[in-house]
């Protein structure tokens, strides 16, 4: 809980200098739905994606038509960005207030600031009591609306903290499978497109080197604190503290095939 927690200070932080144009985006987004207009400003070019807004858009003025609620005097009160990991996109979670309730039925899609997509469309604008919070409360598994299987915060946080494990505990052969293999195109293998072997010698040797640069910094794998976490195309950074020693460590981790593999600790 702690680590959620801290995790969840470190992402309000991180985006803040994003918030005042995100707040504009949410503003005009339920302007557009109250309206029943579709400015070509907001939504991706993409014939597909924007045939898919398009449609999710009229799901939502429909809801608006059978609820009743007035988006006309609606004040967008926060905005939460969650970054889809490994690519270009992110997801804009928007909390709204409209009479005398808040709701968090908005989540956008975007890439470059253009709606490419948007998720629980059905359950938006509905009113619907039993669903104010989930949104909020889960919003860093969002992802998960738009891509099965999509690398969430979480995720980056699960595997850091099974490294500091398997590394404290010196167990080479676990460790090395989560290792990205930089060797070089040789035989079957491809540069940076699997992870390491241990199996194989040099493979092994490269392992245990990087095992050392992880190993005895982090007496807790539970008990460190989030520096920055930069998602980057095919990829994510990750700095963090020891809350004990207060050693620091940056992880560098590549995504191949939907999996996280270390290719560098500094």
């Amino acid at each position: 809980m702690k680590q959620v927690l801290l995790l969840a200070t470190f992402f309000c932080f991180t985006f803040m200098a994003k918030a005042a144009n995100d707040k504009e985006l949410g503003k005009s987004y339920l302007f557009w739905v109250w309206n029943r207009t579709a400015p070509d400003f907001l939504i991706s070019q993409n014939a597909t994606e924007k045939a898919l807004v398009e449609k999710k858009f009229n799901i939502a003025i429909n809801n608006v038509l059978k609820s009743g609620i007035n988006l006309g005097t609606a004040v967008v009160t926060n905005v939460y960005s969650i970054d889809m990991i490994g690519t270009t996109k992110r997801i804009l979670l928007v909390v709204y207030k409209a009479g005398e309730n808040q709701w968090d039925d908005v989540v956008l899609y975007l890439e470059k600031d253009k709606i490419v997509d948007i998720g629980n469309v059905e359950n938006s604008f509905t009113m619907n009591s039993k669903t104010v919070g989930q949104n909020y409360t889960f919003k860093e598994n969002l992802p998960i609306v738009f891509d099965k299987k999509a690398i969430t915060s979480l995720a980056v946080m699960k595997e850091v903290k099974t490294l500091i494990r398997l590394a404290n505990a010196d167990r080479i052969d676990s460790f090395c499978r989560r290792v990205l293999y930089t060797g070089g195109d040789v035989a079957n293998r491809k540069n940076r497109m699997e992870a390491c072997n241990p199996a194989v010698p040099k493979d092994k040797i490269y392992c245990k080197a990087t095992l050392e640069d992880l190993s005895g910094y982090f007496s807790n794998p539970e008990d460190f604190t989030v520096q920055y976490l930069k998602s980057k195309e095919k990829g994510v950074d990750i700095k963090i503290v020891c809350n004990q020693s207060k050693n620091v460590k940056e992880l560098v981790f590549s995504i191949v095939n939907g999996n996280l593999l270390l290719s560098n600790i500094y």
